[in-house]
């Protein structure tokens, strides 16, 4: 907020007009969708002002998160995004603290939105709106084999990790997965590569046979921080650029 940028531009709303409307003349396609997420003021009115302007000017949807810019882990307040919706004509959508199925439905129902948007309710389990109450251990899976195929950084493999796996960790779990890191290896002969030894930490012996077949990895394989691949060379040698790849 101190540079000017997200939850903050919710009190310039003649700028959120004009961004919306240079993006607007850029695009020749008139059917292309331009949204906005905003959060909301203490004072209603003005972010009913400022969704009046963003819809006059051409915004096709708009995304409502119920909290002011201050507030982080106050409750959202849902009866304020349904008094945006009913004085919009185009479609609102609901957000914050949607962490399963049941209470997507719910906030759909209490605001009267065209629909609704899940963040971190989506980082902990992918397959919600496929109906699944907690992630399944196929998406845990996949995830491990999206990262590998597209080297994606380190950081980021975890942290997605460490969310889907919340719910099936033991606190203990939690502090050894946490504490993995990478560490120098010359067994290439080059200083240069990393290596990660991950637990992939299962809910339970049974739970594990119990998965469908699936070329996944499997219980303490190890997965190489591979920093002489092109993908990291033209990142320019920046470590969050590495690529993981798998070794048996």
């Amino acid at each position: 907020m101190a540079e000017g940028y997200g939850a903050c531009l919710i009190n310039k709303p003649e700028l959120v007009r004009d961004m919306v409307k240079q993006v607007r003349n850029q695009v020749e396609t008139p059917g292309f969708s331009v949204s906005i997420k905003i959060r909301i003021h203490d004072d209603l009115k003005r972010t009913v002002d400022l969704c009046r302007k963003a819809e006059a000017i051409g915004v096709s949807w708009i995304t409502v998160h119920g909290r002011t810019a201050e507030e982080r882990h106050q409750p959202v307040h849902y009866d304020s995004i349904k008094i945006i919706k009913e004085n919009m004509s185009i479609p609102v959508i609901a957000n914050g603290d949607i962490r399963s199925l049941k209470e997507a439905e719910n906030v759909w129902q209490i605001t009267g939105t065209d629909g609704v948007m899940v963040a971190r309710g989506l980082l902990a389990n992918p397959a919600m709106f496929a109906g699944y109450e907690e992630t399944p251990l196929k998406c845990i899976w996949d995830w491990v084999d999206i990262a590998l195929e597209l080297g994606t950084p380190y950081m980021c493999f975890h942290q997605h990790l460490m969310y889907m796996m919340e719910k099936i960790t033991s606190r203990q779990e939690k502090r050894v997965f946490n504490a993995l890191s990478s560490t120098p290896w010359t067994g290439m002969g080059t200083p240069t590569e990393y290596v990660v030894i991950l637990r992939l930490i299962l809910p339970s012996p049974e739970q594990n046979a119990a998965r469908p077949p699936h070329p996944g990895p499997l219980l303490n394989d190890s997965l190489i921080l591979d920093t002489n691949s092109s993908h990291h060379k033209k990142r320019g040698g920046d470590r969050k650029g590495v690529r993981l790849k798998r070794v048996r």
